[in-house]
């Protein structure tokens, strides 16, 4: 955006009429990032998933816990007050307005028959679907 603005600005400050050629390669460049950087977001997540190893998830009465070969993070259902759901994934959420903070738990993961129902009332006892 600072490129087409600055493209059309530039000109305009000097007196003169914007170039199109200038504002043409800016919206390009503007586009181009749009489509670019949620590749490039991706390609870092797939590079630091193989270090950290298999992800195991554990949900319960007092909240969820996410850990790795590297550590792990506890939410207890107050930081967490929110989720949705996914035909693959149960998504929660933290209560701000940015959703500042997410935890991925993926059906997959679930090893006996009948949890994903079983993780949904839990979930729906403790904290709301939206």
């Amino acid at each position: 955006m600072a490129a087409f603005a600055g493209a059309s600005a530039v000109p305009l400050v000097k007196g003169e009429t914007p170039d199109m050629q200038s504002l043409v390669i800016a919206g390009l460049l503007v586009v181009l990032l749009f489509v670019i950087q949620p590749w490039l977001m991706a390609r870092q997540f797939h590079k630091i998933a193989p270090r950290s190893g298999a992800y195991r998830a554990k949900v319960d009465d007092f909240g969820a816990t996410v850990s790795n070969a590297g550590g792990s993070s506890q939410l207890n259902w107050t930081a967490a007050p929110l989720y949705a759901e996914t035909p693959d994934t149960f998504v929660l959420l933290s209560g701000d307005k940015n959703v500042s903070c997410l935890t991925g738990l993926p059906k997959r993961g679930v090893q006996e028959p009948g949890g994903v129902d079983g993780i949904r009332a839990l979930l729906d006892r403790h904290i709301r679907r939206l």
